[in-house]
């Protein structure tokens, strides 16, 4: 019987130890926060004037924008 509580001791010591330095502080860098504003690099500006010329439907539901054929070629789009 005392080796079935010690082994028992041992597991759970185990397992104390595993929790304590798996949810240790680890030094990541930092992520930005919500309110910051990121621009992708890759961003391409659209003036007023072409983007109401081309876009042919907005969909609210899934933010999908449909453009005319030329702007497409024009920016070089790219699908995501």
């Amino acid at each position: 019987m005392k080796t079935k509580s010690t082994i028992y001791s041992v597991f759970f010591k185990g397992l104390l130890l595993l929790f304590i330095f798996g949810c240790a502080q680890k030094n990541e860098s930092v992520a930005p926060s919500p309110t910051d504003v990121v621009i992708a690099k890759e961003v391409k500006d659209i003036s007023n004037q072409i983007w109401n010329d081309n876009i042919i439907s907005l969909d609210s539901t899934n933010f999908a924008v449909i453009f005319k054929n030329i702007i497409t070629s024009k920016f070089q789009f790219k699908a995501g």
